[in-house]
């Protein structure tokens, strides 16, 4: 986009609404994010598990360092998506970093109103202690 392009667009915010301002489709939104999105590497394996009473799954990618554990949250405003929906990404994310991922699925609101989104996040991160504990603070993505 040049110059010229992007002040043209950017005039333009005032006139658009906020995202979900009108004709938000919540279900529309979420039906779209909970399918399920296979890891589309060869050499990626998935291992399910639970955190928090939810089903999610590790993301490991052949040569991954299994003491090398970044937490994935992923995107949808706590009111969509899921980590199954980002396993291909996952699996991406695994091979280029060489460690392994753990997408967990979320309570979304508005059923499961805040702060129940963070608090499964914060147990997500969980698993991730046990491997590497005892190791430097660094090593704790």
């Amino acid at each position: 986009m040049n110059s010229e392009q992007g002040t043209h667009t950017s005039r333009s915010y005032p006139d658009t609404p906020p995202f979900g301002a009108t004709g938000f489709d919540l279900d529309g939104l979420r039906q779209g994010m909970a399918t399920r999105r296979e890891a589309t590497l060869d050499a990626v394996r998935c291992v399910p598990t639970e955190v928090d009473g939810l089903p999610c799954g590790w993301v490991i990618a052949e040569g991954a360092d299994p003491d090398l554990r970044p937490l994935y949250l992923h995107g949808g405003g706590s009111v969509s998506g899921s980590g199954a929906f980002f396993l291909a990404l996952a699996a991406h994310l695994s091979a280029a970093a060489r460690s392994i991922f753990l997408p967990p699925d979320y309570r979304l609101a508005p059923e499961h109103p805040f702060p129940a989104a963070v608090r499964t996040k914060e147990s997500s991160y969980e698993p991730q202690v046990p491997r590497t504990r005892g190791q430097q603070r660094e090593r704790l993505c």
